[in-house]
């Protein structure tokens, strides 16, 4: 537990820009009525450490969270209160470790070309399926304006009858956000068959079929989507090329995790490593499973 600030949101820190990744954050904790926690990993004493002394690292990381710091003391309905910490060890478990008692972790994530020493999208990798938090990536292009707001969720389904848990956070969210909830399913064939026109009747068969196969886990949700807008739709398009077009018109977007076929592997899959990579706007990530 982070002493004076209990249950917070805790943010993973990296050297890099963190700003869109503080602005979320604060404006959840005002949402949530809850602190801000701001913590950054630096490595262990070991064989390792050779360009760099641990106090050098250690003096690097403070110098980092208080530049953070002061963002978010300057971030729009900053009144929560923020803490911040330096914590030994390699990324992942250190951010786990530190979010024990989290409400959210929050992580900036930014493109391909730039530092390696940021917090990216295999941190977020790591830390989702391992936290008891919920995690979102915080793309660094966004902005925490209120201007910018949309008033809409949108979750990606995949397969309907194993959507149940991302539907319900997504209804949550959307809920909370008092936002429309857009329930996005995407189909494609991936073959040589989708260059060419699809029919309508199979067109409208299939999407019939799958719009009434999302409709029944909303309805199992039952009193979870109360007051809640909704709208389903089924898109015949690959599923990266769907999501990231309804980034641009969402507040959030839910995704959920990838369950993985061998024991080794990404809980990324790559839908929604690619999502990550490209989105408009934060992206939620969830356990598909209760």
């Amino acid at each position: 537990m982070v002493v004076g600030n209990p249950d917070p949101i805790v943010v993973g820190v990296g050297h890099g820009p963190i700003g869109a990744a503080v602005g979320f954050a604060v404006a959840e904790a005002s949402r949530l009525g809850c602190g801000v926690h701001l913590v950054h990993a630096v490595p262990a004493n070991g064989p390792g450490l050779v360009a760099q002394s641990p106090i050098e690292h250690e003096r690097r990381g403070r110098a980092v969270l208080r530049e953070a710091l002061e963002q978010a003391l300057e971030a729009p309905g900053g009144a929560a209160p923020v803490t911040s910490g330096v914590v030994e060890g390699a990324t992942v478990p250190a951010i786990v470790s530190a979010a024990a008692d989290a409400r959210l972790i929050v992580l900036e994530h930014r493109r391909r070309r730039s530092s390696p020493r940021v917090v990216t999208r295999s941190v977020a990798g790591g830390v989702a399926p391992r936290a008891r938090a919920p995690v979102v990536c915080v793309p660094s292009s966004w902005s925490a304006d209120p201007r910018a707001r949309t008033d809409r969720v949108t979750v990606g389904v995949d397969r309907p009858e194993r959507s149940h848990q991302v539907l319900r956070m997504a209804g949550r969210e959307a809920s909370r956000r008092e936002s429309e909830l857009h329930v996005l399913h995407a189909w494609h064939l991936g073959t040589a068959e989708d260059a060419l026109p699809v029919d309508s009747t199979v067109e409208a068969t299939w999407a019939g079929v799958a719009e009434a196969a999302v409709e029944l886990q909303l309805d199992q949700l039952g009193g979870a989507l109360e007051g809640v807008a909704t709208q389903v739709e089924v898109r015949h398009a690959p599923a990266v090329e769907s999501l990231l077009d309804a980034s641009r018109d969402s507040d959030l977007l839910v995704v959920a995790l990838h369950d993985l076929v061998q024991p080794v592997g990404s809980h990324l899959g790559p839908v929604t490593r690619a999502v990550l990579q490209d989105a408009s706007c934060p992206v939620l990530l969830t356990d598909p499973h209760p």
